[in-house]
């Protein structure tokens, strides 16, 4: 069959297919005809160009409207401030004022200039998180001079100040903006607690160089060593966390060691409050001893729940046991505490309310030890001078409480106080009786 020449072929513009093709063929070419031209005065800086093609758009189709935002999104990446004041001068209605934000990186300053002067919206969460990865300290500073709000988040929940914190900026930004941050620099840590993706022991040690680092530069700029976080002291805030190189910090500060929070605690009431029964660790032990060294209050002071001493007593924490004991009896905590010299006039009075109160729960140490059967810890406090007719908040004595509660076998005869105080030390005696004849035999 011969094959047919060019004049015999259809014409492709002619079938039913390349008719309903055509238009949209004509379409795209059009549009990217007009991108061509808007992006080479753009590239051009050929700023009468563009105002005149945007008046020409207004009335025209969506496809060319598109076509400005493309090129409007190109001068926002290259920050060409007069080509963007153009656009959003001739064609405001199809240029969206976030995109000098959004598409701009790294974040120009003027990029954020432009937008609040053509009316950006600060209620809106991502400028201000778009900020937080600028180069320049001023973006941010900039927007949250104007009204940005700190405590926005993205919608995974990370704040806004979690990103300045672990930048470092609070050295550069200084002022009102310097303390903004402060309650989501504290809260840092149930952040990078959620990462499983490293080592868990990893990101906290990361997380407390940044918070220590942070904070460090905070306080060396000016920040208020009393300020309150969360209603809680930057004091209460560092010593829960055993954090007790910040303790120490503040403290050397001038830090108020006795500052009660909304609840009526003391920081020292706070860390037991809050560590339950992990007294015993290194790091929580430095920083109460800090503390206690600093003067902070042994005896119930405010509306904690409960005494230094009946923590350690319920606990069972030999060390902070003796510590407290050691402190009261040589009067050291006595001598630095201002608290305790306006209620008490003798170390010795201080050192008695101590051994004989026991906080808003009610119980006194020697009560929290017949309770629990802790011989060594009653006959401490009975040598030290605690009254073992002390009565607590509920009326009863520590003898009511032994005889309560079943399974302490010899307490549960005593008859009265003078009972009480040699069953204590009896039943002492044969526990380290058996615990020396237990060690014998393992040595053997």
């Amino acid at each position: 069959m011969p094959a047919k020449t060019p004049a015999e072929l259809p014409d492709k513009w002619c079938t039913v297919h390349t008719t309903q093709r055509r238009p949209r063929h004509a379409a795209r070419q059009r549009i990217l005809d007009h991108n061509n031209v808007l992006i080479r005065a753009v590239e051009n800086s050929q700023t009468e160009t563009i105002r005149k093609f945007c008046a020409f758009v207004m009335n025209d189709s969506l496809p060319l409207r598109c076509s400005v935002r493309a090129a409007y999104v190109k001068a926002a990446e290259e920050s060409q401030e007069k080509i963007l004041e153009t656009f959003l001068q001739n064609a405001r209605e199809y240029v969206d004022v976030r995109d000098l934000i959004r598409e701009n990186y790294p974040l120009r300053l003027v990029n954020v200039q432009l937008a609040l002067k053509y009316g950006l919206d600060l209620s809106d969460p991502e400028p201000i998180m778009t900020a937080m990865e600028a180069d320049d300290i001023e973006v941010p500073r900039l927007l949250l001079s104007k009204g940005a709000n700190p405590e926005h988040r993205k919608e995974i929940g990370t704040p806004v100040a979690y990103f300045a914190a672990k930048r470092l900026w609070y050295n550069q930004v200084g002022g009102e903006t310097c303390n903004v941050f402060l309650e989501e620099l504290c809260d840092m840590e149930f952040t990078a607690s959620s990462d499983r993706r490293r080592d868990h022991r990893e990101v906290w040690a990361r997380l407390a160089r940044q918070q220590n680092d942070s904070m460090r530069l905070l306080i060396n700029r000016g920040l208020d060593v009393n300020s309150v976080v969360h209603s809680d002291s930057l004091l209460a805030w560092a010593a829960c966390r055993s954090n007790a190189e910040m303790v120490e910090l503040l403290l050397q500060r001038g830090a108020t060691v006795d500052t009660l929070n909304d609840d009526g605690m003391t920081p020292l009431a706070q860390m037991f409050e809050n560590r339950g029964f992990g007294l015993v660790r290194s790091p929580f032990f430095i920083s109460f001893k800090l503390l206690v060294e600093a003067g902070a209050c042994i005896n119930s002071f405010g509306d904690s729940p409960s005494t230094p001493l009946c923590a350690s007593v319920r606990c069972e924490s030999r060390e902070l046991f003796n510590y407290l004991l050691d402190s009261l009896r040589s009067g050291a905590n006595f001598a630095k505490n201002d608290t305790a010299q306006k209620q008490f006039k003798t170390s010795g009075e201080y050192m008695q309310a101590a051994l004989d109160d026991g906080g808003q729960d009610g119980d006194t140490p020697l009560m929290v030890a017949a309770r629990h059967g802790s011989y060594n810890f009653a006959d401490g406090l009975l040598e030290l001078g605690a009254d073992p007719c002390g009565r607590g908040r509920s009326g009863l004595r520590p003898l009511h409480i032994a005889k309560d509660d079943e399974g302490r076998d010899a307490l549960s005869h005593a008859n009265n106080e003078r009972w009480f105080v040699r069953l204590v030390r009896v039943e002492r005696v044969k526990r380290v009786a058996a615990a020396n004849q237990a060690k014998s035999r393992f040595a053997a």
